[in-house]
């Protein structure tokens, strides 16, 4: 669990034969769409450490890190991609079905992606918004990996406080505004469930996300 502390995951995909070793990083200063990424293709199931040179795994791996890496949950989803293009922007869809098991447990999966492969990010946001229209969606703050540990903890809450937020003080007052409105918005969307199952903690760290992000604004908007 040292890296699911540290903000980092690592994972590695079969697909039909072909494996893909892919480190996330999803630490106080990642948006709620952008995380970073490193993909690495490998020979069977086997983690490479050596293609984690330059990653965010690369700092976290001391000798008894190494030695305890292990698998600790596994997802098996059905995906289906759909290529989608609108007005000269190209998007991906992605369906994903399936679940995720970890220490006899599972749970459900049934969730939408949308990655922008080209273009305007306004169009994605465009295309959300239709299907939204056609299938009630709600926004997905959890990774499936974030989802495999609860169940390996056993440790599910309904409510989530703000993550930690690491500002340089040299940064643009704009670069300040990106990284402080996707932490705002993290915090809102991920006790919508917990609001809606009527826990009062929740609802309470609910009410300090929406008045984060609105003091924000407001804060922000004196400075442009």
């Amino acid at each position: 669990l040292v890296l699911r502390k540290a903000g980092v995951s690592l994972r590695v995909r079969d697909t039909n034969g072909r494996f893909v070793q892919t480190i996330k990083s999803s630490n106080g200063n990642a948006g709620l769409f952008d995380r970073s990424e490193w993909e690495h293709e490998v020979k069977d199931r086997d983690i490479d450490l050596i293609a984690a040179s330059g990653t965010a795994l690369e700092p976290l791996l001391s000798v008894p890190v190494r030695n305890a890496l292990r698998p600790v949950f596994e997802t098996r989803v059905n995906r289906t991609v759909y290529q989608v293009v609108r007005n000269g922007s190209d998007i991906e869809v992605a369906l994903d079905r399936g679940k995720v098991a970890a220490g006899g447990r599972q749970a459900a999966i049934n969730e939408i992606e949308l990655e922008l492969k080209h273009g305007e990010p306004t169009e994605l946001f465009r295309l959300a918004r239709k299907l939204d229209a056609t299938v009630p969606l709600r926004i997905a703050g959890k990774v499936k990996a974030e989802r495999g540990y609860e169940l390996v903890e056993d440790a599910h809450q309904a409510f989530e406080k703000a993550r930690p937020i690491q500002l340089d003080p040299s940064i643009a007052s704009g670069e300040a505004f990106r990284v402080i409105v996707p932490n705002c918005l993290r915090q809102i969307i991920a006790n919508e469930p917990g609001v809606c199952a009527g826990d009062a903690e929740a609802l309470h760290q609910m009410r300090i996300g929406l008045r984060r992000l609105r003091a924000a604004i407001t804060a922000f908007a004196r400075s442009w």
